[in-house]
Order: structure tokens, then C-alpha cells, then sequence
């Protein structure tokens, strides 16, 4: 038999036909553009729903100053010249106890209770109370006091 002369094989790729440069460029900024534009309506998505966070803050309740005396009373006699004068007002307030003779200046404690010992004059005296808050507000009440007889 003769010989037959057999055609070298070749094997075909499918691979496309190269892509000019410029085209590639093109796509790969297009490609960038669409991914950008994801990511920012993502985060305007997210911006937009998205609840603020609570925050675990106390809240404070704004209480007006106030003033109680419980000791003395008014028309109350002082014993040896000396009066305690207690009472009643916002905590941590400044609270000053005049007489014609005397002042003393005292601080409520956390509870609001207040307490001082003022020296009168001889005769009736009267005795003012002034209660100071953090805001400089004020509240004064007013007592006349006699000497014990």
C-alpha cells in the first residue's frame, strides 16, 4: 500500500480574537462605575433605615427649688440665745440662715435636709432662711423668734 501522507492534526482553540486595548480599558472603568454606584446607594440604604442607637443616659427630672422649715417654727422661742433652724430643700443647695446678729451658711445633704445654729439678739429677732439652687434661683422664708423668757 502507499503510503498516504496524513495532514499534520491541529488542534483548534476557541479562544475570541484579541480585544484592542482601548475596548478593555473601557470595560474595566464601566466595571468600577457600576461597583461605586453599589456601594454608594448601599450606604445611603443603610443611612437612610438605619435607627440611632438608644442611649442609656439617666434622665434627670428638673424639680423647682422649694423651701420647708420644720424648726423653728414662727413665734418659737430660742433657748440661751441660740437657734437650730432645720428644714428642707433641694439636695446639695446652698442655704443661708440670717439674724440681726448672726448668719451661718449650710449645704443640704443628698436627701434635701438642712440643719444650722444661729445666735439672736436680745428681744424678738427675725430670722431669715434663704435657700440657694445650682441655677442661682432663690427662696427665702421669713420668721420672727423671741428670746426664751
Amino acid at each position: 500500500m502507499p503510503e498516504v501522507a496524513v495532514p499534520p492534526q491541529t488542534t483548534q482553540q476557541n479562544t475570541p480574537p484579541p480585544v484592542p486595548i482601548g475596548k478593555r480599558k473601557g470595560k474595566r472603568l464601566l466595571l468600577l462605575l457600576v461597583v461605586c454606584l453599589i456601594v454608594l446607594a448601599g450606604a445611603i440604604v443603610l443611612n437612610v433605615f438605619q435607627k440611632p442607637l438608644p442611649k442609656n443616659e439617666p434622665t434627670q427630672t428638673v424639680q423647682s427649688l422649694f423651701l420647708n422649715i420644720d424648726h423653728p417654727k414662727d413665734q418659737d422661742s430660742a433657748i440661751n440665745g441660740e437657734l437650730l433652724v432645720s428644714g428642707k430643700t433641694l439636695p446639695h443647695a446652698t442655704v443661708l440662715i440670717f439674724t440681726d446678729s448672726d448668719d451661718t451658711s449650710v449645704e443640704s445633704d443628698d436627701q434635701g435636709a438642712f440643719e444650722g445654729t444661729v445666735l439672736l439678739g436680745s428681744g424678738e429677732s427675725v430670722v431669715r432662711v434663704t435657700a440657694y439652687d445650682g441655677n442661682g434661683n432663690e427662696k427665702t422664708q421669713t420668721l420672727s423668734v423671741s428670746p426664751e423668757s
